[in-house]
């Protein structure tokens, strides 16, 4: 067996230990949002590491509900996994909105909505939309919404759940049905930066007066882009999905 000179010897044995160092902290800057997302939002951080908010009471407002998980001044800079130890109907009696526009309250923390830790039953949120605006880092997963339906308000509340200017966001396994006006879209962040895009996969979209809207209304400014996958739409009126502005788009059913 030819000798290896003890120079080059050590040289592998550095690089060897080296490739075991740096892998780690690769596969962290790449970690799944969970196992099975996939497309633009694959990589959507959501509220990893940070704090866990528990969803006590299907309330509309107060300590412990929803809208004290989403919105409270306590909790809006906060990376937090929110769960549910409750299950049954959420009404949002007024719109739930989060934004980072200008004259708005803030929120600088990633969110995961993990509709799957609540009892049998689970969780389903009537009334007014959920909107985020250029919001950061949002996993939403394992909910019915079912905005809109019967509910008293301008006809642009009574959307489901949409997503403005926001970066890096993934949608799984929810149920979006009966709204009067828009089931959900987005037009996701810059293109060009990491996990800046939007993923819809596996939902049931049906029974409302839109579908869902991916992309802007013109075509100016950085490129967006949005995977549309494994959904399902039916009795939509229209937009299943529509697709506009500067943006780069997967649709794959």
């Amino acid at each position: 067996m030819k000798h290896i000179p003890e120079a080059l010897r050590r040289a592998i044995q550095m690089s060897v230990v080296a490739s075991f160092l740096v892998a780690p902290s690769l596969a962290s800057a790449q970690q799944l949002a969970f196992p099975s997302a996939v497309g633009a939002g694959a990589y959507t951080v959501g509220g990893r590491g940070g704090v866990v908010l528990h969803v006590t009471t299907l309330a509309d407002s107060g300590v412990g509900s929803l809208r004290w998980a989403l919105t409270d001044e306590a909790n809006r800079g906060l990376d937090r996994t929110i769960v549910f130890d409750v299950s049954g109907v959420i009404e949002n009696l007024t719109p739930l909105r989060l934004s980072n526009a200008d004259g708005e309250p803030t929120f600088t923390g990633g969110i995961t909505l993990n509709g799957f830790t609540a009892p049998r039953g689970g969780i389903t949120i009537i009334g007014h939309m959920i909107r985020f605006v250029e919001g950061p880092q949002v996993i939403v997963r394992g909910l019915r919404f079912r905005c809109g339906y019967e509910t008293e308000s301008a006809l642009y509340s009574r959307s489901s759940i949409l997503f403005g200017d926001s970066a890096g966001v993934i949608v799984d396994r929810c149920s979006i049905g009966f709204n009067e006006e828009q089931s959900t879209g987005g037009n996701g962040g810059d293109a060009r930066a990491p996990n800046s895009g939007i993923t819809f996969q596996n939902n049931l979209i049906g029974n409302g007066r839109r579908g869902a809207i991916t992309g802007s209304n013109t075509n100016d400014g950085v490129p967006a882009r949005v995977t549309w996958t494994r959904n399902v739409l039916v009795d939509c009126g229209w937009r299943t999905p529509n697709v506009a502005g500067n943006i780069r788009m997967d649709l794959v059913n």
